[in-house]
């Protein structure tokens, strides 16, 4: 009888404690902010997809993710864990990363591709320093 008050005690804390905490992660959900000021750039790498997600926007991709990581295998969904690599709504690959406008052209351009590799500038203008020209793609080139 005591083990059965016991077992009948604990689920009900362990139910309470689901509840509560399924509640506090809802209730956080609403207070991340979603105006377009707080929003941050994103691109896919596969398709070029721009997106300016807005915190509580990115926490709803980062879900929507998680729920495809589980269905990969098990070493692959370990890689995408590790640099938040997030599935893009346009072509449906995991590829979406960080992303800033090039200081130079202004086209976005990933900050860290998902290979580990920092850029500082979008791949044009790195071409264009690559080559020695330092312009920005459409800016005339010193050199005739």
């Amino acid at each position: 009888m005591n083990k059965t008050v016991g077992y009948s005690s604990a689920l009900v804390v362990i139910v309470g404690l689901t509840v509560f905490f399924f509640v506090r992660n809802l209730d956080a959900r609403r207070q991340l902010p979603n105006t377009k000021d707080s929003a941050q750039l994103y691109i896919c790498e596969q398709c070029g997809h721009v997106l300016n997600l807005t915190p509580r926007q990115l926490d709803e991709l980062i879900e929507q993710t998680n729920r495809m990581n589980l269905e990969m295998p098990s070493s692959e969904g370990l890689a995408v864990r590790k640099m938040m690599i997030l599935a893009c709504p346009a072509c449906k690959q995991r590829a979406v990363v960080s992303a800033a406008r090039c200081p130079r052209c202004q086209n976005p351009f990933a900050l860290m591709t998902s290979d580990g590799v920092r850029h500082e500038v979008c791949k044009d203008c790195e071409k264009l320093e690559a080559a020695g020209t330092g312009n920005s793609p459409g800016t005339p080139s010193a050199n005739p």
